[in-house]
């Protein structure tokens, strides 16, 4: 542990590595709650690039982004999803209204990006943060050391908290020594492309061993007229047996189209972007330390069931950035201080995110004959009202355990048999 031995001046009051949707509301969340010098480091020219996400939000996390329904990023509004079975068998799923937006990530990154510069917050952009660590000024007073890489140059930032927020391979937590011994970290593959979807206000969701341990989806972007879409899918390598690395999932996502053929037969040959990324469903043991927080897919807080992050994530970082301020505010940024960050965000979604992880170890363990069977007798007007009534993309466990324990799960004993017993 080195000593600082400059004035306080040229010292932020925090620091908030990572531009993306949950960087920016956490540096807005400090700004809102008190702190008057908060500065970004974002290692891209620009945020919202490059994508790294389906852009399917559900109609929660877009009203947590504080953003209306008639933002210029939406580019379709999604009222339902179609499951298909293994055995090609479909589930149509209907909510009461919109159940999610498809956006433009890039629209919809810069509009947070924008709030918070609005709030007070500082940028800086084509920076990459090599490390933090704790210095202590004269007093004793602990800060945070933050070297980064800017414009080919090496500078360093003085902050009173750092809060990463830097993403699923987060080297500034690793660092500091914040890891996972099994972590789970899902392989994602997106084409953005032209596309013909036969429902343009449903999702299509794929499953089954063609997709181990997870799913793949077809997001219409808007009518029929529009004749694009984002056709992807994530793995997990532990059920895949493969490395999990992008030719894992790039592979999964070909063989899923070539042996779909209701699929391959509305994409065309044109596409626009491709997407490669990694999706954390395990979060981290601990989310705090000594005048710092991890928040967002750095933390690995993620809903397991859906792979989204955005609606965790910015409640994580909304409940960071006020735990930040009144740390710095109360002159206390101590690990001991800090640990309210933790309890706050577990008792705002801590559960939903263990019960999706148990769920996940479930869906990883089912076989195609299971899921077939499953998506046959769910196909049964009295279990599909119970999902248009109790379906809720950010808080699945709901309609889960009233179909566990609803009278038609005897239908499927040995099914729900074992989930429950995992469960």
């Amino acid at each position: 542990m080195s000593r600082m031995t400059g004035e306080s001046d040229g010292i932020y009051d925090a620091v908030v590595i990572g531009g993306g949707p949950v960087g920016c509301r956490a540096a807005e969340s400090a700004c809102r709650n008190g702190l008057s010098r908060v500065l970004v480091l974002e290692e891209h020219p620009e945020t919202g690039s490059p994508v790294q996400c389906a852009g399917l939000l559900s109609v929660s996390a877009f009203r947590e982004a504080g953003l209306r329904d008639d933002d210029a990023c939406i580019l379709n509004r999604i009222s339902g999803a179609r499951v298909f079975a293994p055995s090609g068998e479909c589930l149509c799923l209907k909510g009461k209204g919109v159940m999610a937006y498809a956006v433009s990530r890039k629209l919809f990154d810069r509009k947070l990006a924008e709030n918070a510069a609005a709030a007070g917050v500082q940028f800086r952009m084509k920076t990459t943060v090599l490390k933090t660590e704790i210095v202590r000024m004269k007093d004793g007073t602990p800060l945070r050391k933050v070297t980064a890489v800017s414009a080919g140059k090496e500078t360093v930032f003085y902050a009173r908290i750092v809060i990463a927020a830097d993403g699923v391979r987060s080297t500034v937590s690793r660092r500091e020594g914040f890891a996972v011994p099994d972590r789970i970290v899902l392989a994602g593959f997106q084409n953005e492309c032209q596309f013909r979807p036969e429902f343009p206000d449903d999702v299509e969701i794929y499953i089954g061993s063609r997709v181990p341990g997870f799913f793949a989806w077809a997001v219409p972007l808007g009518d029929e007229t529009s004749g694009i879409g984002r056709i992807g899918l994530a793995v997990d390598p532990s059920a895949a047996g493969k490395d999990g690395d992008v030719t894992c999932a790039s592979a999964f996502f070909e063989k899923l189209i070539r042996e779909t053929p209701s699929l391959k037969e509305r994409i065309g040959p044109s596409a626009f972007e491709f997407v490669v990324g990694a999706i954390p469903v395990t979060p981290l043991s601990k989310t705090y330390g000594e005048a710092f927080l991890v928040a967002g897919d750095a933390a690995g807080q993620c809903k397991p069931v859906s792979g989204g992050g955005i609606y965790t994530g910015l409640k994580a970082a909304d409940i960071a950035g006020k735990c930040a301020a009144q740390a710095v505010l109360s002159g206390d940024v101590s690990e001991k201080s800090l640990k309210i960050y933790e309890s706050r965000w577990k008792a705002s979604f801590g559960k939903e995110i263990d019960f999706g992880m148990k769920f996940h170890r479930f869906r990883r363990s089912m076989t195609d004959e299971e899921m077939n069977t499953l998506i046959h007798e769910m196909n049964d007007p009295a279990l599909l009202n119970m999902i248009t009534e109790y379906g809720d993309i950010d808080h699945p466990s709901v309609l889960i355990t009233k179909l566990l324990f609803s009278k038609h799960a005897l239908k499927l004993t040995k099914i729900v048999g074992r989930l429950i017993r995992m469960l």
